[in-house]
């Protein structure tokens, strides 16, 4: 079985450690598994195209420096 896209089937738990992260923050907007991508691409200095409609987007909310601290 390949799952539904139910709450219980589509959520998933990242977690993130290192200086480049806050601490003790909780993200409650939206990501997908291509804003994981998109954000390790980012920190690394990787400037990814996007191929095809979907696009991701850099999870910066959870980056010191970006958004609410």
């Amino acid at each position: 079985m390949h799952g539904s896209f139910s709450r219980a089937d589509t959520w998933n738990f990242w977690a993130a450690r290192g200086p480049d992260f806050r601490t003790h923050y909780t993200d409650e907007l939206p990501a997908s598994n291509a804003d994981v991508g998109m954000t390790i691409a980012h920190l690394l200095h990787l400037d990814l195209t996007a191929k095809g409609p979907l696009l991701a987007r850099v999870l910066n909310e959870s980056l010191h420096g970006h958004g609410r601290t």
